[in-house]
């Protein structure tokens, strides 16, 4: 099939470390309730709901979801007793997951057989493992957790009331009563309370320090109990005393100390001179010169002491302040893939009114709209595709059409709004396999045109995936020139 749209990896699971679907054809459905009201601090301190509290950079809940995956769950249900906006934003359906997740609403008060009730189209025949409180769950990617199967058909508690797993097997209705459930251990697997912000705190800390390769960590891990995400500028005279996590788009200035254990989430700027050990610096923030933080929480212009709760917030933005969201993105580099797109417009507009009418009449070819990931974060975006069965079914005005890189002419929008650069990785398609490999891929950005067709490589192999990882670390305006050119007269042979 040839297609102006690359097709999906088929070799993503080979190249990835993350954990494969252990049971394929499970028709356990997961649900989480989770009461606000269970951690009012993390709305307090940090003005999101508990489940988006991040810990090594990544939300609560979703350390809940790779493990749903485990367990070969296909259908999410987030239930709070309060909606939130952002926790349905960030999560949308669940696509990029490859499975479904919907929301549902209850009151705070509610015991699982009313939970069971409102949820009930649901939860209809079918087994359920329900999520019941605030709580982290620990688990080990690496493990089978056969031993979980045999509660699939018996109503089964791991943890306490208020802080458990409980597995309701189908047919079971919703008239539960808590002296009905049986109440067990299963091995690698634990509920983990977070009653205060110092338990939260911690979390991070021993995350980073002890189980960081039980979990799908964001950010490259070339260097033992070191994780760097994309984008990181580490200026000279910087010491890093390990075990550190560093999120995307970060700058740390020269004469900074960071570490040990020390996480920082992404958007931040540590100024010269300041030093940073048994902390957690939160996204969106800029942290002043000359600082010493030792065991505390900065977010923005916040600063917290974990052991006491106690609150400081700095008017002062030569201390502490926020960052607005993709500032440290380089911008000269978008411009002028913008600058560039806009010639390419220029130059294709008359032959795609042209030829885009042969294609749609006569061709034998076929258009499609799909859906592609256009960054880690999950945003996806439908774009066209051209596809035909064969170099050979191509007409000549297919054949120029493709030449003249008129399947990408409208991708060219994508990257004047700013949602894609000219040149970058190439796009995959909105599924599982390609989220399993971002997971494992913070340096992506997706491009109109990439590496991997200029050097002629076959997409999704094992050459083409390193020339992937090869671009996003060595990528620059030269490079991507030398790219777009390359690409554009390989389309020509």
């Amino acid at each position: 099939m040839v297609c102006g749209h690359l097709p999906s990896f088929d070799i993503l699971n080979q190249l990835v470390k993350n954990p494969v679907t252990r049971y394929e054809e499970n028709a356990l459905k997961g649900l989480v309730f989770c009461r606000e009201s269970e951690a009012p601090w993390a709305r307090e301190l940090f003005s999101i709901h508990p489940l988006m509290l991040p810990v090594c950079t990544k939300p609560i809940v979703e350390y809940l979801i790779d493990f749903f995956l485990i367990l070969g769950v296909k259908d999410v249900r987030v239930v709070t007793d309060e909606p939130d906006p952002g926790l349905e934003k960030y999560y949308e359906s669940g696509e990029r997951w490859g499975l479904n997740i919907s929301y549902g609403v209850a009151k705070a008060n509610d015991d699982i057989e009313l939970l069971l009730q409102k949820n009930k189209s649901f939860c209809l025949d079918t087994d359920l493992l329900i999520c019941d409180g605030f709580s982290f769950l620990e688990y080990d990617k690496n493990y089978t957790y056969d031993n979980l199967i045999q509660f699939q058909t018996r109503l089964v508690q791991l943890g306490s009331v208020g802080h458990r797993l409980l597995f309701v097997p189908s047919g079971h209705g919703a008239g539960i009563l808590e002296d009905q459930i049986e109440v067990q251990k299963a091995d690698g697997i634990a509920l983990r309370n977070i009653n205060s912000v110092n338990d939260y705190f911690l979390l991070n800390l021993e995350v980073l320090t002890s189980s960081a390769h039980c979990y799908n960590i964001p950010g490259y891990n070339n260097e033992p109990d070191v994780f760097i995400g994309q984008n990181v500028e580490i200026s000279k005279n910087v010491t890093v005393n390990k075990p550190v996590l560093i999120g995307s788009n970060v700058s740390i200035q020269s004469g900074t100390v960071i570490g040990p254990n020390v996480v920082i989430g992404s958007n931040v700027i540590i100024d010269s001179g300041t030093k940073l050990a048994d902390s957690v610096i939160l996204d969106n923030t800029y942290v002043g010169e000359e600082l010493d933080l030792i065991e505390k929480i900065v977010l923005k212009n916040r600063l917290i002491s974990p052991a006491d709760s106690e609150l400081m917030t700095f008017e002062d933005p030569v201390i502490l302040t926020e960052i607005d969201e993709g500032l440290l993105v380089n911008f000269t580099r978008q411009v002028c893939h913008a600058l560039v797109a806009m010639v390419l417009m220029i130059g294709q507009i008359v032959p795609f009114v042209v030829l885009k009418p042969l294609l749609v009449l006569v061709s034998k070819g076929s258009l499609h709209r799909v859906r592609v990931i256009l960054s880690r974060a999950g945003r996806v975006k439908e774009v066209d595709q051209y596809c035909w069965s064969s170099q050979e079914g191509m007409e000549w005005w297919d054949r120029m059409f493709v030449s003249l890189s008129l399947d990408r002419f409208k991708h060219l929008f994508l990257v004047l709004s700013g949602e894609m650069l000219l040149v970058g990785n190439r796009l995959l398609d909105a599924n599982k396999e390609s989220q399993d490999m971002l997971n494992d891929f913070p340096g992506y950005l997706p491009g109109v045109f990439n590496y991997t067709e200029a050097e002629g490589l076959e997409p999704g192999s094992v050459e083409g995936e390193i020339a992937e990882r090869y671009y996003s670390g060595k990528n620059s305006l030269i490079l991507d020139l030398k790219i777009l050119i390359k690409a554009i007269s390989n389309r020509f042979h």
